[in-house]
């Protein structure tokens, strides 16, 4: 089996763990009126997965955006929700989510929340590194009719995907959006591996020789 990492990682902490992937949405409860300025709270909810450790490790921080204005109102709320049940602490998943303050005006109306370090799992690309971040865009939808909150697309794909070695296989990433709007994924640059392409219709095409 061939092991296949998706999307970006999450932050190691000590030498003997080892992080598989990490994926990340956000919401807007409620109405955000079109005013020019606006304080309220934005939803998060992530999935992280690794081998040995299945904790909170990502910490979330606000890299750019008025910063100082964003801080937690609540979490992060951890918990385990799959794992190898071989007892050798091959691989485990969790879930988690934590809710921060934001304000938007003229001059701020998105943030940027990330999470960088080593140790991802054994890759034939050697990356050791990896970079993991989610933007809050709190501008309104440009639409005919009054300004309306833009909602953010809507993501089921589990962190890491296992396909079968030497096999062509072409996988649907589950994505949608509530507005109907068209979800597009790219690979980060000079990330991507030969054999494997990302379409704008989110399908991974995986296409590795025979041994």
């Amino acid at each position: 089996m061939l092991l296949l990492l998706v999307l970006s990682s999450a932050v190691c902490h000590s030498a003997d763990s080892t992080y598989y992937g990490g994926t990340v949405r956000c919401t807007v409860p409620g109405y955000m009126p079109p005013d020019s300025k606006w304080t309220g709270e934005v939803q998060f909810h992530y999935r992280e997965n690794g081998r040995d450790r299945c904790e909170q490790q990502f910490s979330w921080e606000c890299t750019s955006g008025y910063c100082n204005g964003s801080a937690n109102r609540q979490g992060p709320v951890v918990q385990t929700t799959d794992k190898d049940q071989s007892g050798q602490n091959l691989w485990c998943q969790s879930e988690g989510h934590f809710t921060r303050n934001f304000t938007r005006d003229q001059k701020t109306q998105s943030y940027t929340l990330s999470d960088s370090g080593c140790c991802w799992g054994s890759n034939v690309n050697g990356k050791t590194n990896w970079t993991i971040h989610t933007e809050v865009d709190l501008g309104l939808r440009v639409s005919p009719g009054p300004p309306t909150q833009n909602t953010p697309p809507v993501t089921a794909t589990v962190p890491t995907l296992r396909v079968p070695q030497n096999c062509f296989s072409t996988l649907p990433l589950l994505a949608y959006d509530p507005d109907g709007d068209d979800v597009r994924c790219h690979f980060p640059v000079n990330v991507a591996h030969p054999n494997i392409t990302l379409d704008r219709v989110i399908k991974l095409t995986i296409s590795l020789p025979a041994d």
